[in-house]
């Protein structure tokens, strides 16, 4: 299993750039050793309440604790991803692309865009996500290139005016202060939009891009493609209620889905109201949770999942001795 997650990458350290505070970036050595480290520094202190929450922070505990502790709250270095490299570089295209003139946005500036910002990052980062495999590379950037055509196909975007685009790469922030006394406060609440667009009703819609294919793409179940949907729109409720808190309207919610075979999709919401609330009863809850876990210090209470593409159960392999794991077993 191990060497499924990470291929050759559990053999050796190989470098990973990442971001760090303040947009900086620093060189960081991946392997199994350096996780084990940075878990014993961590286990050396009580467990602590993350900083802040956030969309993805809420969804990663509801889908399992035990990586949220990984990510969130012990900060563990994670394992190289090409399709997230990918996204962000899609990501990056599609903020860009409305920077430049009407006429200049065309698909073969978003192609020359994708190519220019792999061709910066490539020098680091091409070995770490395809051990150097060209053909690798060549169907990562073809994939990458496919969703920008697919974003063209649903919305053009010199037929976009610039004041229909209110922003692009937006931070919302929210210090929820009137939280019960037993419970730590502030609770610090933010997210990234990435595009907010103003409704011929003078109110805000919220577009989230996904390069992932949509759930109505997928042969599932409809009950497992509604959950997905709902899932999927969780997000941008978050990014709603959170502009609610800085006095802005909104009204409708756009996901535009850039991955899959069949070309993108865009699914859209426009009835929100029982969902906002909702979403505040969600941080709640979750912020409850954690607070319990963290206050019973005992890292094995955060359950961990049973996704096959979750790292939980390698990285708890890593960082649990097997007698600390049989007594998790006998205790469960």
């Amino acid at each position: 299993a191990r060497l499924f997650v990470l291929r050759s990458f559990s053999a050796a350290a190989v470098i990973l750039r990442v971001r760090a505070w303040r947009g900086r970036s620093i060189l960081m050595i991946w392997s199994e050793n350096l996780v084990r480290e940075k878990a014993i520094e961590e286990r050396k202190r009580p467990l602590r309440m993350p900083e802040r929450l956030s969309p993805s922070a809420v969804t990663a505990f509801s889908e399992c604790e035990q990586w949220f502790l990984y990510r969130y709250i012990w900060k563990l270095p994670e394992p190289p991803s090409p399709e997230l490299e990918r996204g962000i570089l899609v990501h990056k295209v599609l903020e860009e692309i409305y920077s430049k003139d009407k006429k200049d946005r065309t698909i073969e500036t978003a192609h020359s865009m994708f190519r220019s910002y792999w061709t910066e990052e490539r020098q680091t980062k091409r070995e770490l996500l395809f051990d150097m495999d060209l053909q690798k590379e060549r169907e990562w950037g073809l994939n990458g290139l496919r969703m920008l055509d697919n974003y063209f196909i649903l919305e053009n975007p010199q037929n976009m005016d610039d004041d229909t685009i209110f922003a692009r790469e937006r931070w919302v922030r929210c210090n929820k202060v009137n939280l019960p006394a037993s419970l730590p406060s502030p609770l610090t609440v933010l997210g990234k939009i990435d595009r907010l667009d103003t409704t011929d009703q003078g109110t805000l819609c919220v577009v989230d891009y996904k390069t992932g294919s949509a759930p109505t793409q997928t042969k599932y179940s409809k009950p497992f493609i509604e959950k997905m949907q709902n899932q999927a729109f969780f997000q941008l409720f978050f990014y709603a209620w959170l502009l609610e808190q800085e006095h802005f309207s909104v009204s409708q919610l756009k996901i535009i889905y850039l991955g899959g075979q069949q070309g993108g999709f865009i699914d859209q919401r426009v009835s929100l109201s029982d969902d906002l609330k909702n979403v505040e009863d969600t941080l709640l809850q979750t912020w409850t949770k954690i607070f319990h876990l963290i206050s019973a210090n005992q890292p094995l209470a955060f359950k961990g999942c049973t996704r096959s593409f979750c790292n939980c159960r390698l990285y708890k392999s890593l960082i649990f001795s097997p007698s600390e794991l049989k007594q998790e077993h006998h205790e469960e």
